[in-house]
């Protein structure tokens, strides 16, 4: 999601150059990246708002008066922003800049001059139609701008003519050292017009000007969002009132260099923001000039600031949050930021509440303390990796559950705070409900305690994946699990799905080891699952993961699986490969898992390299975060750093999860620990949400909403 984009500051320099030469306007430069430096001010010794604002004279000049330059150019940024993995984005601009005649017309030209209002129908027009093709949502913000006051008036009567139809805000820009606002001037009037009116107001302060600017942003222009505002760490009241009120800031961290505005990346006032708690997300500001695009912001909050993908997950939702939507599509848009399809409740208990249960029940454990036990189950002492290896320590997680009321109610709250913490919006989780059935290891007959039955196992832990969303602002939903080597629940099984379907259950799932326990034709397995089809729960399998691709080709002939758990050995077969890819089939990779239990030999030749690469349906998923010592945001992480995708591949991966969205829990049934939250609404991965979404067991007309959410918060189809 990206909230400050300068529309003239984001032209293509190709495109400028080409629209110059066409008119016989005259640049500075002779070629491209002679271009791109000059935009950039980087032969300007010093750095100032001033300098960095000179050029856009000639941005405009290119589409000053022209229809034609004006639709290429939002067709452009509509594929860029695309590209880039914005789902969602608030462009701004003044149609006064953009109005009139084209230069090299003449009174007597047949080409008409351009109002200011059909400046913005025909960007309207064109960021709709851009939109469409693109797969994205963009609105548009209007700007005063500070030199001319005059113009203020008539902007603020476009944004009522056409808010609800593109227009979202409206906003003032330009130096605000040279032409601060001043009490009950023409901006004030007109942003206190655009208050009555209900428009949303966003204002460019404390960039290059003092903390007093964004003070009076506040009081007089009723500023809902500030652009840049890094001066206000010379205030500390008003730091603190921005803190408390949950104030926007719109950071743009290579603009605020670019500008003077600040001095250096190391001692940037967005790290204090970041720290501190404050609302902020992360901007281009205005590409062209600045040489960057948001991906590379990000990159650059990553790589120079050290902050990690919870704090970029928080960027994107608060930005989500503070966005200039309507407030259903906005709340949409926030519910359903990021999710994860694939982690198993069993393997992704806290270790430390592993031992503490253990301990209470005097389970002997193979380890004495926490540390101990995350090695003994991520099997990593083991010469030979393999999925019956990785398994056997499920019994363990299993043994401390089994029967007990408050052990579940406390791994399912666990869970939600640790897939919270992860900066997971929604996720599926999945557990085999027999397996945390019966009584309390150690119990006797004569027990106060009764044993639990499957069905009191679900109805315990949907209830308390329900209490545990609400604190934690997400949204848990689960998938029953079949387990391979115990058929005879498979009845049981579905039945449950069928009582809880749309209770919190969202479909049903088969895991286990599929080498020692394989599908039959017309089994206990296949029956189950098509009577869930008949019933319209959703399917995923486990399969393809230690198992051949022929076992991929079953589930989904057999089990009629929508989505299918791992699946690497896809690779092996050419002809379901292209069916995979034909029908948009979702694969739920597990990347750490997948080496750990010997599925895969190695990252560098991992086969979802080529799943991302020729565009397969997938996301990127935890498993068993206890199992992996692993989280999601580890696991894009790994995605980044090991496997060099960008961020536009990370956002993929979560807009694909839509229509898969449930968590994967294999046989055994625990809570996974996710950790990309941070704090309350802390991280949700770009990349995740953008791919779980579409591959959800949600409700249609829910899945359709997160899927207009996604689009809108991050912007990748």
């Amino acid at each position: 999601v990206e909230l400050h984009n300068h529309f003239d500051g984001a032209l293509r320099p190709q495109t400028v150059m080409d629209l110059a030469r066409s008119k016989g306007i005259e640049l500075p430069v002779d070629n491209i990246e002679q271009l791109k430096r000059f935009f950039t001010c980087a032969d300007e010794e010093k750095k100032s708002l001033t300098a960095f604002l000179k050029v856009f004279d000639l941005l405009n000049s290119v589409l000053r008066g022209d229809r034609d330059a004006l639709r290429r150019c939002a067709f452009e940024f509509c594929e860029d922003q695309a590209k880039q993995g914005v789902l969602y984005t608030e462009v701004r601009y003044a149609p006064q800049l953009m109005s009139g005649k084209i230069p090299v017309a003449t009174e007597d030209a047949t080409t008409p001059s351009l109002t200011s209002d059909e400046v913005v129908q025909i960007l309207l027009d064109a960021f709709a139609e851009g939109s469409k093709r693109y797969g994205i949502k963009v609105r548009s913000i209007l700007a005063l701008i500070r030199p001319k006051p005059e113009w203020a008036a008539e902007t603020v009567e476009l944004c009522k003519k056409y808010f609800g139809k593109g227009v979202v805000g409206l906003d003032v820009a330009g130096d605000e050292a040279l032409f601060p606002v001043k009490a009950n001037d023409e901006f004030v009037k007109a942003f206190q017009e655009a208050k009555k009116f209900g428009i949303h107001r966003t204002a460019h302060a404390g960039e290059a000007g003092s903390a007093q600017n964004i003070r009076e942003s506040l009081d007089w222009l009723s500023a809902e969002r500030i652009g840049h505002g890094y001066h206000l760490v010379e205030d500390e009241e008003l730091f603190n009132r921005v803190k408390r009120d949950g104030v926007h800031l719109e950071v743009c961290p290579t603009s605020s260099i670019l500008t003077g505005s600040v001095v250096s990346f190391a001692s940037h006032p967005a790290k204090r923001f970041i720290n501190e708690g404050l609302n902020f997300s992360i901007n281009s500001d205005d590409s062209i000039c600045c040489n960057s695009d948001v991906a590379n912001e990000y990159k650059l909050v990553y790589n120079e600031w050290g902050f990690d993908f919870p704090i970029l997950a928080r960027a994107a939702l608060n930005a989500a949050r503070s966005s200039f939507l309507p407030e259903d599509e906005k709340k949409q848009l926030i519910k359903e930021l990021e999710v994860e399809l694939h982690t198993h409740l069993c393997g992704a208990l806290r270790a430390e509440t592993v031992v503490d249960l253990a301990k209470r029940k005097g389970i002997q454990l193979p380890v004495n303390n926490a540390e101990e036990l995350k090695r003994y189950v991520s099997c990593s002492e083991k010469e030979k990796k393999s999925l019956t290896a990785f398994l056997e320590v499920f019994p363990i997680f299993v043994s401390v559950l089994r029967g007990d009321r408050d052990a579940l109610r406390r791994c399912a709250i666990e869970f939600c705070e640790d897939q919270a913490s992860q900066g997971a919006l929604y996720t599926e989780v999945r557990f085999a409900p027999q397996l945390m059935s019966g009584k309390i290891p150690g119990a006797t007959e004569d027990t106060a305690s009764p044993p639990l039955t499957s069905d009191e196992v679900t109805q315990i832990l949907l209830d308390a994946f329900d209490e545990g969303s609400k604190p934690f602002g997400i949204k848990v939903r689960s998938i029953l699990t079949l387990s391979r080597p115990n058929p005879g629940w498979a009845v049981e099984t579905v039945e449950l799905c069928k009582k809880y379907f749309g209770k919190g259950v969202v479909g049903l799932d088969i895991a286990g080891d599929e080498t020692l326990y394989p599908i039959k034709a017309n089994d206990e397995f296949v029956k189950a699952f098509q009577e869930a089809k008949k019933f319209g729960i959703h399917r995923t399998a486990h399969a393809g993961e230690g198992g051949p691709a022929q076992n991929v080709r079953e589930c989904l002939d057999w089990l009629s699986a929508e989505r299918i758990g791992h699946g690497y050995r896809l690779v092996e077969d050419e002809e379901l490969f292209n069916i995979v890819k034909r029908d948009r089939v979702h694969l739920e990779v597990c990347p750490t898992s997948s080496i750990l239990t010997g599925s895969v030999a190695s990252f560098e030749n991992h086969p979802a390299k080529r799943f991302i690469e020729e565009g397969l349906n997938f996301s990127i998923n935890s498993d068993d975060s206890l199992c992996c010592n692993s989280g999601i945001a580890d696991e894009y992480k790994l995605v980044y750093n090991r496997w060099g995708f960008d961020f536009p591949i990370l956002a993929r991966a979560v807009i694909n999860q839509p229509n898969d969205i449930f968590l994967f829990l294999s046989q055994y049934c625990i809570i996974a620990k996710a950790k990309e939250k941070g704090d309350f609404f802390a991280m949700e991965r770009v990349t995740k949400a953008l791919n779980a979404a579409r591959s959800s067991f949600l409700p249609e007309d829910e899945k359709k909403q997160l899927i207009k959410d996604l689009e809108k918060a991050y912007g990748i189809k």
